[in-house]
Formats: C-alpha cells, sequence, structure tokens
C-alpha cells in the first residue's frame, strides 16, 4: 500500500549536515605552497553500487589521461545504462552512504573534468569536493552520465552558498521553496492557497559566518517598459553558520495582495557580518506565471506548447503491485475554489517508439477525487474515486513525440459530460493507455504502446491543518522536522518524474443548469444476454465520433474507445468479462444513449 502522510501543523527547524571525518592537518602540511589537499565525498543513494566516477585534465573526456577513478569500475566510461552492475563489482560503493576517497595535493588554479557514469540511468548519488577538508562544491549524478568542470582553489574564510542540495538517508533532497509551486499557476486556485518561502544556506568557507540572512523578492514583469518591479520582500534570518553546515529555514508567505494575473520571478539572496570572498553562489532565482486558466508544473516553449523533457517513460516500468495499475501515471491537484470551474482541456506529449507495429492507440485522461482519511494521510489506490474520463485515439508517429490533447470529458459514472469541480479537494489525473489485447500492450510488456514524456518535480508536498477552511492539502516541498528521538517527515512523491500534462480551466457555466439526454436516435445493442461479444446498432445517419463506456453494477469503467459507426454498428468483444449485468453508455457532443445487457 502506498500511503502518503499529511503534517497536522508546521514547526520551524534547523537542519545540520553531520560531515564525515575530517582530514587531518598534518596531512595538508605535506602540501606545498600553492597547493591545496583534494578529496572526495560522496554520498550515495539507494543504488550506490551503480556509480562510477573519474577525474580527467579539463576538456578531456572520460577515459582520457584519466587522473583517478572511484567507484564501480565493471561500470566504467561506458557503462551507462547498460543495467549490469552488481554491489559484488569491483570498487563498488556501498548503498545510502557517504564515502570520502582521497586524491592528494595539486596545484592552486588547476581546472579539472568530473565524469560520472551511472549503471541505470537513474541515480542521485552526489559527489561533494572538499578542499582541505572543507566541503566546497557538490554534484548530482543524476544520469546515465554526467560531466562537471572545477577549478582548485583554497576554500575562502568566509562563504555562504545558496541552493545546496541537502539529501538525508531517506533520499529526501531540498534545496528551496518556490513561493509558488507550479509553473503555471491559475489565480482562482492561488488566492485562497499559502505560499511559502525557503531555502537552504550552507557555508562553504573556513571560518563561521555571523548572522546570516536570505531575502526572498518577488519581481512581477511590466510588459509596457520590459523590466521588474518588486512586489514582495521578505527576510529569513539564520543566525551564526559554522564552517561546513547548513540551515534550512522556511516560513508562509502571508501577505497575497501582490497575487495578480502576470510573469513573475522570485529572487533568493543571502548575506552576513562578514565579508563574502565568494558572492557568486549568493543568490538564485526562478521564474512562475499567474495565470487566468492556465495549470501546469511544465515549461512551455515559445509557441506556447509543452517543452518535452529529456525523460520518456512507460507507465508499466513505474508502477508496483501497490500503485493504481501498470498502465497508468498521473500528478496531484488541489483545486482551492473547484465548484467555480470546469476542466475545459488537458494537454499532454507522448512518444512513439521507432519499432510500432500499430497505426493507433487509444490513450485516456482519467480524474480521481483524493479522499483523505481521518489520520490525515493518503493510500493509493483504495482512496482514489473515478469521476472524469476522456478518451483520444492517436496516430503513432514511430521515434517522434505525438502530442495528446482532450476537450470533451464524461461523468466516469454514467457517461454525461462532467462538471464542476468540489471545492477544497485534492484530485488525481492521469494519462492511461490499456489494451487488453496485443498487439498494443501484452501483459504489460510493451510492443506498441505510447510513452509518456516525464519531469522531475522537487517534492509535491501537501499540509493539511484542521479546522481551517482554507488550509486543506496543497503544494509545498519537503518539510523535515529533526526530534530527539525520532525523524518525522511531511511527506508525499519523493523526487518522483510526473507526467507532461496541462491543464486549461473555464468558468462553471453549467453550474446552475441540469444537463438533458437527448435520444433522437435509436440504439440495438444484441445478442442480450450475450456470450463473447455484442454489436451495437445505431440509427443514424450522422458521420459522428462516438464514445462508448462499459461500466458494470459498481459503476467502474470496464471499457471505454473513441470510434465511429461504420454502416451504423459497432462489435465489441467481451470473452474478458465476467458474467454479471452491464451497462453501456454511447455518446457523441449531440446524442446520449443508454443500454443495459447481460453476460452469461
Amino acid at each position: 500500500m502506498k500511503r502518503f502522510f499529511l503534517t497536522l501543523s508546521f514547526v520551524l527547524f534547523i537542519i545540520p549536515i553531520g560531515m564525515s571525518q575530517d582530514l587531518s592537518s598534518t596531512v595538508f602540511a605535506q602540501c606545498l605552497e600553492g597547493e591545496s589537499y583534494l578529496s572526495f565525498e560522496i554520498t550515495t543513494d539507494t543504488y550506490g553500487y551503480e556509480l562510477y566516477f573519474e577525474i580527467t585534465p579539463y576538456d578531456d573526456d572520460c577515459g582520457i589521461n584519466t587522473l583517478a577513478a572511484y567507484g564501480n569500475t565493471f561500470v566504467g566510461c561506458d557503462g551507462g545504462g547498460l543495467k549490469v552492475a552488481t554491489a559484488q563489482d569491483n570498487g563498488a560503493f556501498s548503498n545510502n552512504s557517504t564515502i570520502i576517497r582521497e586524491f592528494g595535493c595539486i596545484p592552486n588554479g588547476t581546472q579539472l573534468n568530473i565524469h560520472a557514469v551511472d549503471d541505470y540511468g537513474d541515480g542521485k548519488s552526489v559527489i561533494g569536493i572538499r578542499i582541505d577538508g572543507f566541503l566546497v562544491e557538490s554534484f548530482t549524478a543524476d544520469a546515465t552520465s554526467n560531466s562537471w568542470t572545477y577549478i582548485v582553489n583554497p576554500p575562502n574564510n568566509y562563504d555562504v552558498k545558496l541552493d545546496y542540495d541537502f539529501i538525508d538517508e531517506l533520499d529526501y533532497k531540498i534545496n528551496h521553496i518556490p513561493p509558488v509551486h507550479d509553473l503555471y499557476y491559475p489565480l482562482n486556485q492561488l488566492t485562497n492557497s499559502e505560499t511559502y518561502m525557503g531555502l537552504t544556506v550552507y557555508n562553504t568557507g573556513v571560518q563561521t559566518s555571523s548572522n546570516v540572512y536570505a531575502r526572498l523578492n518577488i519581481d512581477r514583469f511590466n510588459e509596457s517598459n520590459d523590466t521588474y518591479e518588486t512586489v514582495f520582500t521578505d527576510t529569513l534570518k539564520y543566525g551564526n553558520l559554522e564552517s561546513n553546515t547548513s540551515k534550512i529555514r522556511f516560513k508562509k508567505i502571508e501577505d497575497t495582495n501582490w497575487q495578480t494575473v502576470g510573469k513573475f520571478r522570485y529572487v533568493y539572496s543571502a548575506a552576513m557580518d562578514e565579508n563574502d570572498e565568494d558572492e557568486s553562489n549568493n543568490s538564485l532565482s526562478n521564474s512562475f506565471e499567474i495565470t487566468e486558466n492556465y495549470w501546469s508544473k511544465i515549461p512551455l516553449n515559445s509557441n506556447n506548447e509543452l517543452e518535452p523533457t529529456n525523460k520518456k517513460y512507460f507507465p508499466p516500468t513505474m508502477a508496483g503491485p501497490n500503485e493504481l495499475t501498470k498502465y497508468e501515471w498521473g500528478s496531484l491537484f488541489y483545486f482551492a475554489n473547484g465548484n467555480e470551474v470546469i476542466i475545459d482541456k488537458i494537454s499532454a506529449l507522448l512518444f512513439s517508439k521507432s519499432d510500432t507495429s500499430v497505426d493507433s492507440a487509444d490513450v485516456q485522461i482519467r480524474i480521481y477525487e483524493v479522499n483523505i482519511q481521518e489520520d490525515n494521510s493518503i493510500r493509493i489506490p483504495e482512496d482514489l474515486a473515478i469521476v472524469g474520463l476522456a478518451i483520444e485515439n492517436l496516430t503513432h508517429d514511430p521515434g517522434n513525440t505525438v502530442p495528446f490533447e482532450t476537450t470533451t470529458f464524461y461523468n466516469a459514472s454514467d457517461g454525461s459530460p462532467m462538471g464542476a469541480l468540489k471545492n477544497n479537494k485534492l484530485y488525481f489525473i492521469s494519462i492511461y493507455q490499456q489494451q487488453q489485447f496485443a498487439p498494443y500492450l501484452s501483459d504489460g510488456q510493451t510492443t506498441s504502446g505510447f510513452y509518456i514524456y516525464g519531469n522531475l518535480v522537487n517534492h509535491d508536498f501537501f499540509s493539511y491543518v484542521h479546522g481551517e477552511i482554507n488550509s486543506k492539502p496543497y503544494y509545498n516541498p519537503l518539510i523535515i522536522e529533526y526530534q530527539s528521538t525520532y525523524t518525522s517527515y511531511l511527506s508525499g512523491w519523493n523526487e518522483s518524474p510526473e507526467p507532461v500534462l496541462g491543464i486549461n480551466l473555464k468558468e462553471n457555466v453549467l453550474k446552475n443548469r441540469d444537463y438533458t439526454k437527448t435520444t433522437r436516435a435509436q440504439v440495438l445493442v444484441s445478442p442480450n444476454p450475450t456470450n463473447n461479444k455484442i454489436t451495437i446498432s445505431l440509427d443514424t445517419t450522422e458521420d459522428l465520433d462516438y464514445t462508448i463506456i462499459i461500466t458494470d453494477v459498481t459503476h467502474r469503467v470496464i471499457h471505454i474507445e473513441s470510434t465511429k459507426f461504420i454502416n451504423n454498428s459497432k462489435q465489441i468483444e467481451l470473452e474478458h468479462l465476467n458474467s454479471g449485468v452491464y451497462f453501456i453508455n454511447i455518446s457523441s457532443n449531440t446524442d446520449t444513449f443508454y443500454q443495459k445487457f447481460i453476460k452469461h
């Protein structure tokens, strides 16, 4: 059972990063004047044995003039993505560990290349650079192969750094909290949500930094003169920060006066009493947009289209026995003002494999209500109730991206048009594809299915506070509370990729209207009762696209497809259905028809 816990309150906290052994001063004394002692601090992930990295002179590729090599030598420079490494391989690092590896004295100013190779291509191990025992730089090996450049220099006496990744023993990671979680956030869903500011500050200097603080500025873009104007500012105070340690501070942004439709950027900047000797790492910034009706965590390109990522996933490879299904993959969205809006359009990006052997395949969007338990937890899939469906038949383009877009959403129980969402409700919106007969999908193995573009999102966490009408679950990054006897997490998706999704909303114009079903044509399902298949006869001459939804007596969707009626009829195979009573709904943009049938 996959379970997500929701905290009852927020607690301000400090997390010191405990460092591994320091190299002794006698080691540094062996270096000549103008040299520094170089070593590496490796913090491995759950699969540390998959990591290999090496050091080369600047501008040399992995394996060329190698100066030092560490980790799994069986992986080497060419082992990225081969998925053959084991924990018993020569040099393999331990999992979930912090390891120190020595390099030695090296002249200051030397420019090095660091090449990391992950056997599986999904690593999160961190390679830290230590100069004279002080951790001064860190790199995350998060792909099949990574390369970075580093210039050796002695550590500064005073230097604080932002955007430093804190990763604990459970692989939770945080560097900063965007004030607005998603890249594009509709204003009518944001105004009653909470926004946060938060940041990890790390002291890379030799000396203790005094009265460290970080300031957040939120700037709104003025399109009339192409400038940014500051609309919000606040400060996080960190106090004194000892060498080689970090602190995390966060707090709620209570002021909402700056929230208007428009483009924004946020800028975090750090300062202290002493003169910072390297100001290049004292600030970080990013952008977001508050929109009228568009919601997405994914950047748009110059044509206002979803931007493909460098990650593509097929849902069966992502899901285990405790997930929804092995054909489904989605994201969470919290609607503070749900009954004011209807989902107008959902867009996604799919990828067609180069060896795809069929012309097209059906892809669904599924919309679930999330029902939070009394203990403020979410159990997936038990706590999800499907309320909306959409289906599109997509044409394959082998080896290329296939855009997905749907604008027609059905009530999952009866096939009528899906209405407005609910207020203060968390929803799970997923991309679903399943064909029960080859060649589309077979036993969970892809033969001609669509891959889904994914985006790594840094912790979609949500919180719940009893008794506050506008404090239902909403998104904010990881919050960790260290206590003397236990460690607790406000937890959700743990650095997981989420599908590339864009949602367009529209005003709930149907909120005071009843949906009237039309019956201008006649429908016949035969034979009824049936054994293996049914033939649907529809008395219409219109060349319309119809959606067929079959449900059981519990309103569970058994079958859904988009089709045209050729010669006014359509056959559906039913061998996979158990005996029982079923309901069939056939709908177009003008008509909706219902029939009941029995399967022997």
